[in-house]
């Protein structure tokens, strides 16, 4: 069984075109930047996000995900933790 760990949280949207604002802890920049994709939990399930774009702004990181591409996509994913299988 595939075991997940939280490596993020969507704070808030950035601009409208559906870009995320990711508070994320200090050490994880370079491993967050690497990744091809997070996931969303959801009860027990856990979906996957296709991350196109990463880029540190402040003290956050700016996400843009595959479908999601206005303001009204990304809001109701603000406070959500973003996970990763715990083999990557």
């Amino acid at each position: 069984m595939t075991k997940y760990v939280s490596v993020g949280k969507i704070i808030n949207f950035h601009g409208i075109k559906g870009e995320a604002k990711v508070g994320y802890s200090k050490s994880q920049l370079e491993f967050l930047m690497s990744l091809d994709v997070v996931y969303l939990k959801d009860k027990d399930n856990y979906t996957p996000l296709n991350i196109i774009s990463a880029k540190p702004h402040k003290n956050l990181l700016i996400m843009k995900f595959d479908g999601i591409d206005s303001i009204n996509d990304i809001i109701p994913l603000k406070g959500e933790l973003l996970f990763v299988d715990d083999e990557v």
